[in-house]
């Protein structure tokens, strides 16, 4: 499970996180949002898959790598 901010990250028309991917040992997985969701995803690895980087996009603040 990622969420964007140790506080919720702002989901609104004007401030929102467009989207969060995961980058693994397999390759990349992304799960888009909308203003009004949350700004959570849950991805589910394969067994042995590794977990690389998290990455999410603020509408405002661009891309931030985890």
């Amino acid at each position: 499970n990622v969420q964007v901010g140790s506080t919720e990250h702002p989901m609104i028309d004007t401030h929102w996180i467009e989207w969060i991917t995961v980058e693994t040992s397999q390759g990349f997985a992304t799960k888009w949002l909308n203003p009004g969701d949350s700004p959570k995803a849950s991805f589910v690895l394969a067994e042995g898959e590794e977990l690389k980087a998290v990455y999410a996009y603020c509408n405002l603040h661009g891309l931030w790598k985890a």
